[in-house]
């Protein structure tokens, strides 16, 4: 029997993606959907900032520690349950005002809090480290626990094995469900030859509508997957921190955030993003006071979104990333052209000429539209 390779993730990477999201205060489950988690700890029916805290801080050190359920309940229901957010309580709807007699805390409760936390936290810290060591594990194998618990349809998916950048994971990387235990092992072609695995046929997926009755949105979810885990954790996760990132920058200090945007664009992470791995926004300038003045800019932080990035290569017109990475010298200290929303900047400099568009959105930011070099 072939020797399965578990590849615990280090607690600080798991740690890493549960302390970066901020919080947000939900009535139903629904409130805060799918990759939304990644920016938003949430717990229903939590009205109050003080106890969402203290459940957030007592979850980031039950991952710290590598506590166990029984530990996390027994250090938390005290700290509840004197703060009145235990057993049946009446609770306010916020969109309807309507007061209604819910379950607060509970055992049950803090298990599916613990579970689902813990769990997500581990899988979204996994998904940096197949990133980082892809080149060499370029794949990814599903992997079910084998008892009486799991689901016939996670069952039917035990083994498959695909490339960790293959479409599939989009969806189907774990968790997939309430109390969902798969996880992924990530293999290299040299593992495949030794455990006699082959890499599998893109599997067939089948969809379902799923509404969420609180957004009224409908959202195609995959047979077999809960609705709400139609996402990659991980890779929710990493979008998040380029648009957690640029709410930092939009508040630092400029002489501050100029070189924290030439970081960024040097890193990995924009690399990914660049390449179409990462979705959301990312930051690639700081514009100086003139230029937020005469564009009536709300922010100083100069974005692009993954959606233009995606547009500029459909069209064969996006910028290498050394272009890109020239955007914040362009926007600081380049020729401005342009009148109203719009300006295009005009950079000569590393013995090449960048060209920026950039244009003022509906929420007044600047956003970057295209780049190019010559």
């Amino acid at each position: 029997m072939a020797t399965i390779d578990l590849q615990p993730v280090d607690p600080e990477e798991a740690i890493d993606y549960f302390r970066r999201r901020g919080f947000a205060i939900s009535f139903d489950w629904r409130d805060v959907w799918e990759g939304e988690h990644a920016r938003a700890f949430t717990v229903a029916k939590v009205a109050s900032l003080d106890v969402l805290t203290d459940i957030s801080a007592a979850l980031s050190d039950a991952i710290r520690n590598g506590s166990t359920p029984q530990q996390f309940r027994k250090e938390l229901e005290p700290v509840l349950r004197r703060k009145g957010w235990w057993g049946k309580g009446e609770v306010v709807d916020p969109r309807t005002g309507e007061i209604t007699t819910a379950q607060l805390g509970s055992p049950a409760r803090l298990r599916t809090i613990f579970d689902t936390n813990l769990h997500q936290s581990m899988h979204a810290g996994k998904w940096d480290r197949v990133q980082r060591i892809k080149k060499a594990r370029p794949f990814l194998r599903y992997v079910t626990i084998d008892d009486s618990r799991r689901r016939e349809q996670h069952a039917a998916w035990h083994g498959t094995v695909l490339p960790a950048d293959h479409p599939w994971w989009d969806t189907h990387y774990p968790m997939n469900g309430w109390g969902c235990r798969c996880y992924v092992q990530q293999l290299s072609q040299a593992d495949l030859d030794r455990r006699g695995l082959k890499v599998s046929a893109d599997p067939k997926v089948k969809t379902r509508k799923v509404r969420n009755r609180n957004t009224g949105k409908v959202i195609e979810t995959p047979v077999g997957i809960d609705p709400g885990f139609g996402y990659n954790v991980g890779k929710a996760g990493q979008a998040a921190i380029g648009d957690l990132m640029v709410e930092k920058l939009d508040r630092a200090p400029a002489d501050v955030a100029g070189p924290m945007v030439d970081q960024l664009t040097a890193s990995d992470h924009f690399e990914r993003f660049h390449a179409g791995k990462i979705q959301g926004t990312h930051a690639v300038a700081v514009a100086p006071e003139r230029l937020m003045r005469s564009m009536k800019a709300a922010v100083q932080t100069v974005t692009v979104s993954a959606d233009t990035i995606a547009s500029l290569r459909a069209g064969k017109s996006l910028a290498d990333p050394d272009a890109w990475r020239l955007v914040n010298r362009a926007i600081a200290d380049g020729q401005v052209a342009g009148a109203g929303r719009r300006r295009k900047v005009r950079l000569e400099a590393e013995g090449r000429t960048v060209d920026v568009d950039i244009e003022r959105d509906r929420d007044g930011r600047l956003v970057v539209q295209r780049v190019t070099s010559g």
